[in-house]
């Protein structure tokens, strides 16, 4: 086999450990900072396999990244985010093999591109990043909450009917839903700080969908050390009168009975928690 073979090779399998070290970060960490930590592994990779002068550059950061483009497809959630992240693999990794061909002995240029990469990177992942999941996840709308009727752990009927005049808080959840999992201890948080205050009610709701019973959600609950006020949607009538459709999902409804925000999804790197505060304090500040 020939040193071009061989060329080939090592440029996947360079790949290939970039991109599975990249998405071990993006499980351990927040994504925020898993952006920052996963911009200098291209930027490495390309400086070390950058070695030959006859290369095809362009080829060569193709075949290091063709894992990124088939990975982060299949788990990245949201085109953005897919673009922000390969764009990252994409240009350090041309950015190493630059380095190693053209500015070998001229550290203050090399510096000078890093910094410009890496500032870049920062910008984006703290500033960019954020900024776009919060447009994504929250929505302001203003319609009429239709009226619903939930169970609760003890089989009570409880009626939106009884808490007219209030600021209601609907979270939809799956015990098979992660994100909805990952995002309780953050609602329980936020539930204890408004816990004592009348004008405002939590409904943590388990629509019964995607496999989800009665005695699923039930035996969840009594694993888990929670304090929310968990109900069970009758027939899911919930769900499907608020067109909900997706896990998890977060509807805030004013004391007029006007729906007027709507949270989906969940990612660790939104401003959850301060933005629904910004929203309900607000509603809760209205006469």
């Amino acid at each position: 086999m020939n040193t071009r073979f061989y060329s080939v090779l090592w440029d996947i399998v360079a790949g290939v450990v970039v991109a599975l070290i990249s998405y071990f970060i993006l499980e351990e960490f927040e994504l925020k900072i898993a952006f920052m930590l996963i911009s200098p592994l291209p930027v490495i990779a390309g400086f070390i396999r950058g070695k030959s002068p006859a290369i095809n550059r362009f080829g060569k950061i193709a075949r290091m990244n063709l894992l990124f483009f088939v990975l982060f497809l299949a788990i990245v959630n949201g085109v953005f985010y897919l673009i922000l992240i390969l764009a990252v693999a994409l240009i350090g990794t041309a950015l190493g093999i630059y380095i190693r061909l053209k500015l070998p002995g001229s550290t203050y240029k090399s510096m000078g591109f890093l910094v410009l990469f890496f500032g870049s990177v920062l910008l984006s992942g703290f500033i960019v990043l954020p900024a776009w999941l919060d447009s994504m996840m929250w929505k302001e709308v203003n319609y009429q909450a239709p009226e619903f009727e939930l169970l609760s752990l003890e089989g009570d009927t409880v009626s939106s009917l009884d808490y007219r005049n209030t600021v209601m808080i609907l979270d939809f959840w799956g015990t098979w839903c992660g994100p909805c999992i990952e995002q309780f201890p953050l609602l329980e948080k936020l539930y204890k700080e408004y816990e004592g205050n009348h004008n405002i009610t939590f409904f943590i709701i388990n629509p019964q969908v995607g496999g989800d019973t009665f005695e699923k959600a039930l035996n969840f609950i009594n694993e888990n050390e929670y304090d929310l006020p968990f109900m069970n949607d009758i027939e899911s009538m919930t769900y499907k009168n608020f067109n909900v459709y997706s896990l998890p999902r977060l509807i805030i409804i004013d004391k007029e009975g006007q729906v007027r925000f709507s949270h989906k999804g969940y990612n660790q790197s939104d401003n959850f928690y301060k933005i629904f505060h910004k929203h309900v304090d607000g509603l809760l500040n209205q006469p």
